[in-house]
């Protein structure tokens, strides 16, 4: 699956979704995504913006997020989101 947003990432043909977060919004953000926290070796994540906007952000820089887009999170890439108005997302989670 390729990121709808940059059109690079991508999470590697025949891996497995092994799950997903609920959808975030501002009413139940956990303050953990707000700091910087990584996934596990291997696990590719795969952010969905469902409503509003939001920033994802990593030390190689800030990708800009909006409805109906698409973000491949990397295997332990440290990052964080900053939430934008009206935000609704949700993470899956491939291995």
């Amino acid at each position: 699956m390729t990121d709808s947003v940059s059109g690079v990432r991508e999470i590697p043909e025949g891996a497995e979704r092994t799950g997903a977060s609920p959808r975030f919004d501002a009413s139940n953000l956990p303050d953990a995504l707000l700091r910087d926290h990584r996934t596990a070796a291997g696990v590719h994540g795969r952010l969905v913006v469902f409503e509003g906007s939001l920033e994802f952000v990593t030390a190689a820089g800030t990708v800009a997020l909006a409805k109906g887009d698409v973000h491949v999170v990397l295997p332990q890439e440290s990052h964080r989101v900053v939430p934008g108005e009206g935000m609704v997302f949700h993470i899956e989670f491939y291995k």
